[in-house]
């Protein structure tokens, strides 16, 4: 007998309700692709946003200047990041709108 692992099920729940309004999107299930990588977008940004390791200048502010190779890393991501949304997410909505105002002219 297999069980269902809730928080999955609850963390697609969540990217469903999200994505359907920002991106008029949504997720199959927890084994969609898409879904996959969106987790690991947001893992990454997360553990990067979270980290003493890499985030030492916001608890050290003099460390600050040192924190080149941990700004690169943070717009790599960001640019993945929009470069997925732009791909998956955004050129959809973008056509759907455009249909939608050609049908009410």
């Amino acid at each position: 007998m297999e069980g269902v692992v809730v928080r999955r099920r609850l963390q697609l729940m969540l990217y469903n309700i999200m994505y359907r309004m920002m991106f008029d999107a949504r997720f199959e299930s927890v084994s969609d692709p898409l879904f996959q990588q969106a987790t690991r977008f947001n893992s990454e940004r997360t553990r990067l946003a979270q980290s003493f390791e890499y985030n030492y200048g916001d608890f050290i502010p003099v460390l600050r200047p040192f924190l080149r190779s941990y700004l690169n890393k943070c717009r790599d991501l960001q640019s993945r990041r929009l470069a997925f949304f732009n791909n998956n997410c955004g050129e959809k909505k973008k056509t759907d709108g455009r249909e939608r105002w050609e049908q009410q002219r």
